[in-house]
């Protein structure tokens, strides 16, 4: 298919709405109001998980609804402004943290694998992965440690 062509097909992945024109891969989140667009190089997974980093989103686990919003432009490898808003499914009680995008270092140091997202409350570490795993940590000491499923 040459660049010229504008052969556009559209197909639903979790919450994403997909375009192919030419070579790149235009990847729309179906439930973002402020209709985020990333354009990309590479097909499938990749381009997903960028989508997935720009816009909120919310992780329901048994014991709780976690929404989390990250804030900063698009384009940005790693984010330093993302909110998370933590509700109990028991009490109602609620909680809202700032915190950063999480991943793994290249050898060079920069941001390589995205792996989910960190936020601190005194000596408390809340982590929320990108598999939905809900990490809760004071210390060496594990509050809470369970897994949910992305809302998208």
């Amino acid at each position: 298919m040459s660049e010229t062509d504008d052969h556009i097909v559209d197909r639903w992945s979790q919450g994403f709405h997909l375009r192919k024109r030419g070579d790149a891969l235009i990847v729309y989140r179906t439930s973002n109001p402020r209709g985020s667009e990333i354009a990309c190089r590479a097909l499938g997974a990749i381009c997903l998980l960028m989508a997935s980093a720009l816009t909120a989103s919310t992780l329901q686990t048994p014991r709780f609804d976690i929404s989390i919003e990250t804030l900063c432009a698009e384009g940005e490898v790693s984010c330093n402004d993302v909110r998370y808003v933590g509700i109990s499914k028991r009490s109602g009680a609620s909680i809202t943290l700032r915190g950063t995008t999480l991943h793994r270092a290249c050898k060079d140091g920069s941001p390589c694998q995205f792996l989910g997202y960190q936020f601190r409350s005194g000596s408390v570490r809340y982590r929320v992965f990108e598999d939905g795993r809900l990490e809760v940590t004071d210390g060496t000491k594990v509050l809470v440690d369970e897994r949910g499923e992305w809302q998208w």
